[in-house]
């Protein structure tokens, strides 16, 4: 198959057997020393990764807005925060950015600038829909139109998935990950209390033809029905420093593979992604309300704050570099499917 050609699905799957053979992955595999990295003068690891998303125009699609507003700039004033903080603070590792089909198509150029500074592009849906609204032929459609323009925009096979608002669950997990097994080679959707496989290696999930290599995100309950996702978004933003950190070290010791995940909004504190009382004209009066008050969730709650909350993590922990790259490690088979473990947001965006 030649980049920028449809996607077949008897192309995709070739591709995510390629890029699992045993060979490739063995061949790359060190000897390694079984002893907590504490224990070896070492850093535990914690990945760095991004949902690069259009929030104006995902917040105002998603309300109904027939003519959602686009935010190009606050895009790019995102990204250059974090690859500074990437140079600055992580000895220029370099990241994960799953990315929407919709800034892709729509912003080409803010694609290439980040693969051409050495990231890693992976998916995040074509636009920010939630999974568990769509059926499988819908889900492989919209999969298949979002690694179509991410690929051409990029240049890069596109390895990995995220769905937005991790919204895989029970409704949708018995053939989402099938068809993600089709298309990529790893995801990190799946959001759960507990991690399967090796201690800190990403798992494996298993299908009659095809597998996928899952980095699960740890759900730490507070109460039933109450949690916290560990850790990033809106939970990275309002817990203090030394609690999230915490959480990661949980997360490590319970054997996941730890992330913060962040998006541009996150880093931003002037408003930037901010939708106005006038664009919001489409909505009945007291949904308006709502949600042009609602917005500070994203905009203005602990956004100042996170580069500090980054310094300490990273003060502590180690960004090994793009996920993808952690595959040259032996994942481990993971059991069956299990749905995340999280309500549904009733914001339907991330948190």
């Amino acid at each position: 198959m030649m980049r920028g050609e449809p996607i077949r699905s008897d192309d995709l799957s070739a591709l995510a057997t390629d890029a699992l053979r045993p060979d490739c992955k063995q061949s790359a595999t060190p000897e390694l020393d079984s002893r907590p990295p504490q224990l070896r003068g070492e850093r535990k690891q914690c990945y760095f990764t991004i949902d690069f998303e259009d929030f104006l125009h995902d917040f105002q699609r998603a309300r109904g807005i027939r003519a959602p507003r686009q935010g190009p700039e606050a895009l790019t004033a995102g990204y250059e925060i974090i690859d500074n903080f990437a140079q600055d603070a992580l000895s220029g590792a370099r990241l994960t950015f799953f990315v929407t089909g919709q800034v892709a198509r729509d912003y080409p150029d803010i694609v290439r600038r980040i693969a051409a500074d050495g990231h890693e592009i992976g998916c995040h849906y074509y636009e920010h829909d939630q999974i568990r609204d769509h059926d499988p032929p819908t889900f492989r459609r919209n999969l298949e139109r979002a690694v179509d323009v991410l690929s051409a925009a990029s240049g890069q096979p596109v390895k990995g998935f995220r769905a937005p608002d991790f919204s895989i669950d029970a409704r949708c997990a018995h053939w989402a990950y099938k068809v993600l097994s089709e298309v990529f080679v790893y995801d990190s959707s799946h959001v759960s209390t507990h991690h399967d496989g090796a201690p800190h290696h990403p798992q494996l999930r298993r299908f009659a033809d095809s597998e996928l290599h899952e980095f699960a995100i740890y759900w730490r309950p507070l109460t039933p029905g109450l949690g916290v996702r560990v850790v990033g978004g809106t939970y990275l933003r309002l817990l203090p420093a030394k609690l999230v950190t915490s959480l990661l070290d949980e997360a490590w010791e319970k054997g996941f593979v730890p992330q913060v995940y962040l998006h541009p909004y996150d880093l931003l504190a002037d408003y930037e992604q901010w939708s106005t009382y006038s664009d919001l004209s489409d909505l009945p009066q007291p949904a308006r309300l709502y949600w042009w008050v609602r917005q500070h969730q994203w905009h203005s709650v602990g956004n100042r704050g996170v580069m500090r909350k980054l310094r300490h993590v990273y003060q502590k922990f180690v960004h090994p570099g793009p996920l993808g790259h952690a595959l040259e490690r032996d994942a481990q088979p993971c059991g069956p499917v299990k749905p995340s473990v999280e309500p549904p947001t009733p914001a339907r965006r991330p948190q």
